[in-house]
């Protein structure tokens, strides 16, 4: 038996259904994740499936620019250290209407961290030392990126809290925009 929790997220179900805090139960993960698919495209159309980090939910059914960034980095904010620093970062502004999407604006950059790069990040994304050598700083590119933040009425991250942290880290703000995550937390 499986349920889905309050964060979307499919859950093996332990308890009896009676004892279980959540109302929907599936007698398979299939089951549950179609349940899920059904209820984002109700809910959110073209963008379903992305957990929702801030507070204004109708930025999905309006005519408004979103950013979504794609963040690397030289090992994983989760860490202790908190201190990875962004590789590349790719950007692309589109605005959501009701035809679909209308691209307004992309952006794709390598950065050089002035550090090393996580052997097992390195592995995952494919991005070596040896690249971003002589790549220039993203603070040479800082008003450029904050001018992408904020000409936007909300923002796509894939892991939203490490990517805000990172970009805070680097000096950017995306605190007033509304924020969506692909990941649940």
């Amino acid at each position: 038996m499986y349920h889905v929790n309050n964060d979307g997220q499919v859950m093996v179900c332990e308890a009896s259904k009676r004892a279980c805090p959540y109302k929907n139960h599936f007698k398979t993960e299939e089951e549950a994740y179609e349940f899920i698919e059904s209820v984002n495209k109700e809910k959110y159309g073209l963008l379903h499936g992305y957990h929702f980090l801030g507070d204004n939910v109708n930025l999905l059914h309006s005519d408004k620019v979103m950013l979504f960034i794609d963040i690397e980095m030289t090992g994983n904010m989760k860490k202790k250290k908190k201190n990875a620093r962004i590789v590349e970062l790719a950007m692309k502004r589109v605005r959501n209407n009701v035809n679909g999407y209308q691209i307004l604006e992309e952006f794709k950059q390598q950065f050089n961290p002035g550090e090393k790069m996580n052997p097992y990040a390195s592995r995952l994304t494919g991005i070596t030392d040896e690249m971003l050598e002589n790549k220039p700083k993203i603070n040479s590119y800082a008003n450029e990126i904050q001018k992408f933040i904020d000409s936007s009425d909300a923002i796509v991250l894939h892991g939203g809290k490490n990517d805000k942290a990172a970009l805070s880290q680097s000096g950017l703000n995306i605190n007033d925009v509304g924020i969506f995550d692909t990941v649940s937390f």
